[in-house]
């Protein structure tokens, strides 16, 4: 085991896994698992990871995390559950990913008891400002809330980027739907490049 999670004063760390590219290898999420980085770690970088899965137990609880990029991780089916990582500035997934849909799991609710009841205001990616999303060649759908009806939303006030300033969107070709809370985003910069047919979905 890494035993990183008791270095308290490691704040920036870089993962690059070595092997076939172009080969899914499982034993990949079994090592991320086993690389428990502290809680005080400010930026993360992760590379050529070539599993399927790639949500470590450890990833939702690093509460201050600024910075986060993905990097070639080509096999990796689902974006991971990042909307409540209360300190993340910046997101950035380029060069990879085998992702077709991301939704409301990466926004960080799954549709719990807990989640849908709770009358507290919700705030998903409270402090994100740049979000960038490179060359995700199999990427058709990004959902919004679609699917929590009115009756729910209006049980719970939910808030989604109210930080967010830069969006960039590049080779990504087959996208089709963007999610309907980019137009309450005080966005500043917006680069949508080599993608084709999007409409704004519902949510």
């Amino acid at each position: 085991k890494g035993h990183l999670v008791n270095k308290n004063c490691l704040v920036s760390l870089e993962l690059s896994f070595f092997s076939d590219m172009w080969q899914s290898n499982p034993i990949h999420e079994e090592t991320l698992n086993a690389l428990q980085p502290s809680p005080n770690l400010e930026s993360l970088s992760i590379q050529r990871y070539n599993s399927t899965r790639l949500q470590p137990h450890w990833m939702t609880s690093l509460n201050k995390l600024r910075s986060l990029t993905l990097h070639h991780c080509m096999f990796v089916e689902f974006v991971p559950p990042l909307g409540r990582l209360e300190s993340l500035e910046v997101l950035v997934i380029y060069e990879g990913l085998s992702v077709k849909k991301v939704g409301v799991e990466f926004l960080g609710i799954d549709g719990t008891i807990e989640t849908k009841t709770s009358s507290s205001p919700l705030i998903l990616f409270p402090s994100l400002k740049r979000l960038q999303f490179e060359y995700m060649p199999m990427w058709e759908e990004w959902e919004g809330m679609t699917g929590w009806s009115e009756e729910e939303d209006s049980q719970k006030t939910i808030t989604i980027m109210p930080c967010l300033s830069s969006l960039r969107i590049i080779d990504c070709h087959v996208l089709k739907t963007l999610p309907n809370f980019l137009r309450n985003t005080p966005l500043k910069e917006l680069v949508i490049d080599e993608v084709y047919s999007l409409t704004l979905a519902q949510g």
